[in-house]
């Protein structure tokens, strides 16, 4: 590199070359024969550094460190000499022109480099869009030569065929699909620069707006362009680019609905869409055959969803549309949604409904119809919302639709159900049962008909029978009476009164209820139809066979349907092939849809089983090459049924089809007779589907895990498993005496009760979908009162199951269990005397610190202590909450591969933040504990806490002290009361080191930031403290590559000032690159050395908080430390950063912030949020002439001693400065005259009049 003839030096550069021959220039003012001009772009970091330094080329040509390695140079001996003439001066005309012909030669060049040598052609643009002439002040080829091209590239896009082609017309790739270019529309082309290469490129271009591209995307040009015009396109896309096509449309936020009219839906050899559906309900069986070629369907748009949104599309009107809907309808959901909204349509289309609508089509279409479609059900009118039954119980007063002409009738419900309950669901399922049983409680007639009554079956139907005659030719008094004639028809079919009863509306018209309720009533009082699982609350009071999965009727078996179930005497001896196949084809589905629903092997189910299959399973055999053997024994149409397919085959392995050799058998059959080591030999079935008999239990269907889990049991329990219960448990549980539960068994309910005395209940036996008793196929319910209470099904011994699961201990392991127990009955009982104990000594505590706090003094012990005291009152509600300590139990405990234990299945809704913090668990005061079924919890020594994420902690554990199986369980204490002051202190002198307690504080600030490290500025209200806070941190990201750390008291602070920033920063990528807001939300930095980086964040994180796969804040040795409202920050907080950091010694640049701390406030505002002396004790202080002050009242300025605003510089911390902002810029001149005058000298003007 020369100046003038004369050899710099030889350093490396990266360029590209613009010639512009001689022959051109002479068009625009130069002469001379022998001269070409070339432009150079050349970028090397080195070559920058080096060319900045030279006086002679800084004058004219932008190669500074400032331009982020980019220089344009212009050189040849006669354009050089003209250049030294005019400065680069644009007002030369031929410079003016020399200026407009390269800017075109620039355009020219690339257009034949975009096709000849693209990589040269890519360089070029890079160097144009990242150069920086404006900043090194060169404006003339910022503006003449630069921002032409800027302008130009904002504007146009090069196009893989050497044109340039505007933004508008111009889209980015991101799809894998090759979408025909006609389909964007006229003049719309691809962005070519698709090379991964070039993705940075790409990216850094669109985010910082010098290319406005658009992405191109199956949703974009569905909804942007023309979906019409796309139709012929997706029919023809190939299978597995039709499978992509979907897997880049993008479900729309306002539903489905958006895509009505879109044809993408492939059925019966063509496209169709939602409108297309509705015109021709029958599509629906076709999607079938859509979703098993697409799965992945279901991740973006399910059947349910599909069904539901066509549904919410129909409209609402009963027609032959909806009539038809409804029968093709797959999912249950959509066809209770659609059946809800019949009842509107009772109320809003009357007569014309009842002649023309639903209930003749209900009529004529009954026997098709699944029969637990329509699910009976009194809605109840009430203004202009419609309710359901359960609701209406609890109104005053409710208006009913009846026929013929669907008026609206007023009943009054005054006092409608049985006394001494509130009204609801089900107390009327305590009514009904009972009437049932005549033992209704005599004031529930009294509220209905003003008196009491006698109470017996024919008295019953007596008091019915009167209340017809009472009330003949008048209308029910009120919801009881109606609800009373209603269940009493209900009880006693012969009860022919409730034919005669009638409802009269206010203006005197009577409707007969008979007919009404036929079609109205609620589920529950028919026998015909199946129980809905959405009552699944109202099985128990009805008995066993009202069970949702449990019910069914005899149509279920000619026509069984998905979610259906079956019994026994409902299944006719005369079935024909027909139904037998019907019922296993919905047998296979309900498997596939939930193993575990039904007990489908289960003595309850047996007879059900060898009706419908003319056969017992678990006597036919299955020979290894063939299903054929003793077809005798095997039905023809099971045989033709099973065919090849192996679903069907693996559902009959489920029923107990099996091999003579079969491996589950040989080996359970050996290790229950034999012991484990008769079984060690045989294969060891863990992967099997099949079920695993353990003595005691039931023969049940299992999953995996509760096999594993079985299997355990076995080999632990051996040959003879203990079956006797031990006295210590035996005296424990006993049989339930409460009410509900002798109601329950009176009626016939096959239940039994136990309760423990004010034990909880083991978790192993009844918690979770792995709970033991429900792995030996035992039902197991808690009670739903929150009593220590226990349901199991009549005929499985309590006892027995707490056997098995603590059978064979020895004394030691009683014992361990006893002390279970008692730990249990202790954690019941409130500890009321140690929770006073604990609350007085924390208030003492606090109070203590209170009044240490009005001694402050300037010893740096005491500091130490206020420092306490200060940040113990701002966490005093979570100490104070967590007074009893906290105990968080897991169910669940894994280890990952590369080591990391993984506790999940808290006890906790929300985990604290201090498992969040990977600290040292011993300074949080956390404690782990592990143990495995049928042990105690052991303490972990030692272990490492990592954080928590998604609901799960995740620790690491060098020497665990029990082996992990599936079956361990841990537990995490945190005891709080030494917890917060133990880790402030600690944090303290781990990272400010012990101090020396006859200095003074500030004698210590002295010594850890020397000279004119330590900087205030000082901006009144208004003044724009912000804006110059946020100026000098621009100007340092940019003049050098200092690491600096910004803290302020409040997250609304930090986001102000990083808005501000951003806005100063007016689109400068290297400064927006820099500034990051640390929080919650976002904890990633981008980290280089070479690299300036500003973090803002609150100082309440300092202490605590890290950088994603980063270092601790509080360990990072950050060159720079702001404090932005450093008046309102308490003092401990602005003390903790500056002990914290290693001093620096000697002079040093403190750049643009001028100063390693820069404190930004005003003292004169708001003081630190935090404990500060009551009014009452600031008015007692002033009579008695005594000042009050503390580290909740103190703050940096405080301590300093700036006190006035015209000072130069802090009186108790020599070397630092004070920079004062005078002009306020938001007030009007006397406003600001008035608050200058009374509190800052006079020092503050206005900008305004």
């Amino acid at each position: 590199i020369t100046v003038n003839g004369e050899r710099i030096e030889r350093l490396p550069l990266e360029t590209i070359r613009l010639t512009i021959p001689r022959t051109e220039l002479r068009g625009i003012g130069f002469t001379e024969d022998d001269q070409d001009v070339e432009v150079v772009l050349c970028w090397s970091e080195e070559a920058m550094e080096q060319l900045a330094k030279e006086p002679t080329l800084y004058q004219y040509f932008p190669m500074t460190k400032e331009a982020h390695g980019m220089a344009y140079v212009i050189h040849s001996n006669g354009l050089q000499k003209q250049a030294q003439r005019t400065e680069l001066n644009a007002d030369s005309p031929i410079n003016a022109r020399l200026f407009d012909r390269l800017v075109a030669r620039v355009r020219e060049e690339a257009e034949r480099w975009m096709e000849e040598d693209p990589d040269r052609y890519r360089s070029l643009f890079k160097a144009i869009l990242h150069s920086k002439f404006e900043a090194a002040g060169l404006k003339v080829l910022h503006e003449h030569v630069q921002q032409p091209l800027i302008d130009f590239i904002k504007e146009h896009v090069p196009t893989i065929d050497g044109r340039f082609l505007e933004a508008d017309h111009v889209l980015v790739r991101d799809s894998k699909l090759s979408i025909p270019l006609e389909d964007f529309g006229i003049e719309k082309h691809w962005f070519h620069w698709a090379d991964e290469a070039d993705a940075p490129t790409i990216s850094r271009a669109k985010d910082n707006a010098r290319l406005g591209l658009k992405l191109a995307t199956v949703d974009h040009l569905i909804r942007k362009v023309d979906a019409r015009a796309l139709s012929e396109w997706v029919q023809g896309l190939p299978e597995q680019e039709y499978d992509q096509f979907l897997k880049e449309m993008k479900r729309p936020s306002g539903g489905l609905k958006e895509l009505a009219g879109l044809q993408f839906i492939r059925a019966d050899g063509g496209l169709v869409s939602f409108n297309d559906l509705l015109k021709k309900p029958e599509g629906l069986t076709q999607l079938l055959g859509w979703y098993e070629a697409h799965p992945h369907l279901n991740e973006w748009v399910s059947m349910k969803d599909l069904e539901l949104t066509l549904v919410e599309m129909t409209d609402a009107t009963w027609n032959e549309t909806s009539a038809q809907l409804l029968i093709r309808l797959t999912t249950k959901e959509a066809r209770d949604t659609l059946i809800e909204r019949l009842p509107r349509l009772v109320v809003e289309k009357g007569e014309a409904f009842y002649e023309k609508g639903f209930f003749h089509w209900w009529a004529e279409h009954m026997d098709e119809i699944d029969c637990q479609l329509v699910r009976r059900k009194l809605v109840l009118r009430v203004g202009e919302v419609d309710i359901g039954w359960n609701d209406a119980l609890i109104l005053e007063q409710i208006e009913l639709p009846t026929p013929p002409n669907g008026k609206l009738i007023p009943l009054e419900l005054d006092k409608i159900l049985p006394g001494k309950v509130a009204p609801g669901q089900q107390e009327v399922l305590a009514l009904r049962e009972g009437l049932a049983k005549e033992e209704y409680h005599p004031d529930f007639l009294k509220m209905a008909f003003g008196r009491k009554q006698k109470s017996g079956k024919e008295e019953l139907v007596g008091v019915g029978n009167r209340m017809v005659k009472e009330l003949e030719g008048q209308p029910l008094k009120n919801g009881t009476q109606l609800l009373f004639a209603v269940l009493l028809r209900d009880q006693h079919q012969d009860w022919n009164g409730f034919d005669a009863v009638k409802v009269r509306a206010r203006a005197g018209e009577a409707y007969e209820l008979g007919g009404w309720w036929y079609y109205q009533a609620p589920v529950f009082m028919s026998d015909r139809y199946l129980l809905d699982p959405r009552y699944a609350d109202m099985a128990d009071p009805l008995g066993a066979d009202w069970s949702p999965i449990k019910v069914g009727s005899c149509d279920l078996v000619y026509r069984p349907r998905l979610g259906g179930a079956f019994l026994g005497d409902a299944i006719k001896e005369e079935l024909d092939e027909s139904a037998q196949v019907a019922f296993a084809d919905w047998l296979l589905k309900e498997s596939q849809a939930n193993p575990d629903a039904l007990d489908l092997i289960g003595g309850k189910y047996r007879d059900a089983l060898k009706k419908v299959l003319r056969g017992d399973p678990g006597d036919w055999v299955r020979a290894d090459d063939a299903w054929t053997i003793e077809e005798e024994r095997i039905p023809g149409w099971v045989l033709t049924w099973l065919g090849e397919d192996e679903a069907r085959k693996d559902l009959f392995t489920k029923l107990g089809l099996h091999g003579p050799q079969d491996p589950v058998i040989a080996w359970r059959k050996a290790l229950l007779e034999g012991g484990e080591d008769v079984a060690e030999g045989l294969e060891r079935p863990e992967n099997t589907r099949k079920w695993v008999v353990v003595q005691g239990g039931s023969e049940t269907f299992t999953t995996q895990k509760q096999q594993v889990w079985i299997t355990e049991l076995v080999r632990e329990l051996g040959k003879e498993p203990v079956l006797r219960a031990r006295p210590e448990l035996e005296e424990r549980a006993k049989v339930c005496t409460d009410p509900v539960y002798v109601e329950w068994r009176g009626a016939g309910g096959e239940w039994q009760v136990f309760e423990f005395d004010g034990a909880e209940l083991p978790v192993d036996l009844c918690a979770g979908e792995d709970a033991l008793a429900r792995a030996h196929g035992v039902k197991v319910i808690p009670a739903r009162d929150g009593s220590k209470r226990l349901f199991v099904l009549a005929g499985t011994d309590f006892v027995d199951l707490l056997v098995q699961l603590y059978g064979k201990m020895d004394e030691a392991a009683w014992r361990s269990l006893r002390e279970v127990y008692s730990k249990h009955l202790d954690r019941s009982k409130p500890k009321k005397k140690e929770t006073d104990n604990r609350d007085a000594s924390l208030k003492e505590q606090v109070q203590e610190l209170k009044e240490r706090q009005l001694a402050y003094a300037g010893n740096a012990e005491m500091s130490l202590a206020e420092l306490l005291n200060a940040l113990e009152w701002e966490y005093q509600s979570k100490l104070l909450a967590r007074q009893e300590g906290k105990t968080i139990r897991f169910k669940e405990v894994r280890e990952a591969e590369d080591g990391t234990i993984h506790l999940a299945m808290p006890s906790v809704d929300e985990l604290p933040y201090e498992l969040n913090m990977g600290r040292d668990p011993k300074l949080l005061g956390i404690t782990l504990k592990l143990r495995n079924k049928g042990g105690a919890y052991q303490e972990v020594d030692r272990f490492e806490l990592l954080g928590s994420s998604e609901g799960e902690v995740l620790v690491k554990i060098p020497e665990p002290p029990l082996t992990l199986k599936h079956s361990t369980v841990a537990m995490i204490e945190m005891e709080p009361e030494d917890f917060l002051l133990n880790a402030l202190v600690n944090a303290w002198e781990e990272q400010a080191g012990p101090l020396d307690g006859d200095k003074s504080l500030v004698a210590h600030i002295r010594e850890r930031a020397p000279g004119e490290q330590v900087g205030f500025i000082f901006g009144p209200p208004g003044t724009g403290k912000t804006t110059e806070l946020a100026g000098r941190l621009i100007d340092t990201v940019r003049n050098s590559r200092n690491k600096v750390l910004v803290l302020t008291p409040t997250n609304n602070a930090a986001d102000v000032l990083y808005e501000r920033i951003s806005d100063k920063a007016e689109g400068d990528l290297d400064v927006l690159r820099a500034v990051h807001r640390f929080g919650s939300n976002s904890k990633q930095v981008l980290w280089e050395d070479d690299l300036p980086v500003v973090v803002i964040t609150t100082m309440h994180r300092f202490p605590f908080d890290a950088i994603a796969n980063g270092p601790a804040l509080n360990e990072v040795d950050w060159d720079q430390v702001v404090f932005d409202e450093a008046s309102m920050a308490a003092l401990p907080h602005a003390l903790l950063p500056l002990f914290t950091l290693p001093p620096r010694t000697g002079e040093q640049d403190w750049g643009a912030l001028g100063a390693r701390f820069l404190f930004a406030g005003d003292p004169f505002q708001l003081p630190p949020v935090g404990l500060t002396p009551s009014l009452l004790d600031r008015i007692e202080a002033d009579k008695a002439k005594k000042p009050i002050r503390g580290y909740s009242t103190e703050n940096i300025y405080t301590l300093a001693g700036i006190d006035r605003f015209d000072l130069e510089e802090a009186p108790n911390l020599e070397g630092s400065w004070i920079h004062r902002l005078t002009t306020n810029y938001r007030s009007g001149r006397s406003i600001v005259e008035l608050f200058s005058r009374s509190r800052y000298q006079s020092g503050v003007t206005s900008a305004k009049g």
